[in-house]
């Protein structure tokens, strides 16, 4: 069973933008506006850090968790997404940025992607509960489709993510946390077509997914509601609900 730490966003609506298009049902939110709550919502020790002078290279964060935990979806109808991160480095040229590729999949249309990770906001804060510091970014994304596939597009929006640094060692918080409700590397945004040019709410993260409505209705860990599950939600639901083995390894495999 998967083991997760969940918190609860409190979400703000003063900033317009593109992204507003997505809030099917919650009108008032916007990926912007969520991803800087998810900083100030703690109890900030040092705000506003340098990050080309004093942050991490953060690739083993955005790396480090198994697929069949990264949870995502797309569309007012959330329809199951999968993102796989292939490759995640430091740019050399821009140490605020991360140069991305990866992949995506919706239902069996599989399409390769590039990008750009921006860090916007750096900060040191106080988890509740913990007994050392934690590292928070915020970040904006533009991840490019393969134009020369059908179906394709154009992810953007914003990234929240945090990581401890132990020693020379930078560590996702999550890792071994034992604790229910654990989630990272939060991205929440749009897909937009190049075809239709239209965009459609789209999110994913490690455990959990951001702003997601009313999709997630689990506690202690993601359960999709019922209504969505047709969705392509199905063998993730015999997995880690019904506990089918046969399920558990198609969750496991390596579709990139």
């Amino acid at each position: 069973m998967l083991k997760i730490i969940y918190f609860t966003c409190i979400f703000l609506s003063t900033t317009v933008s593109f992204a507003q298009k997505i809030t099917s049902g919650l009108p008032n939110f916007t990926p912007q506006t969520w991803a800087t709550d998810e900083i100030i919502r703690l109890e900030i020790i040092e705000d506003n850090k340098d990050f080309i002078g004093y942050g991490s290279d953060i690739s083993n964060i955005l790396l480090s968790t198994a697929n069949q935990n990264v949870l995502g979806y797309i569309g007012n109808n959330y329809q199951r997404l999968k993102i796989k991160f292939t490759s995640v480095k430091w740019n050399p040229t821009n140490r605020n940025q991360f140069l991305v590729t990866g992949k995506s999949l919706v239902k069996n249309v599989k399409v390769p992607f590039t990008g750009i990770i921006t860090i916007q906001r750096y900060a040191t804060v106080q988890v509740q509960g913990e007994d050392t510091y934690t590292e928070i970014i915020k970040a904006s994304y533009t991840f490019n489709e393969d134009k020369k596939q059908k179906y394709t597009g154009v992810f953007e929006g914003y990234l929240s993510t945090r990581f401890k640094i132990e020693g020379e060692r930078v560590v996702n918080p999550i890792e071994n946390s034992g604790a229910d409700g654990a989630s990272n590397n939060q991205f929440c945004g749009t897909w937009t077509s190049y075809a239709t040019k239209q965009p459609k709410p789209c999110s994913w993260g490690d455990y959990r997914i951001p702003l997601c409505g009313p999709l997630d209705q689990g506690a202690g860990f993601f359960i999709p509601a019922p209504k969505f599950v047709k969705n392509g939600w199905e063998n993730y639901m015999l997995a880690n609900i019904k506990n089918n083995a046969n399920a558990l390894k198609i969750e496991k495999q390596v579709w990139w």
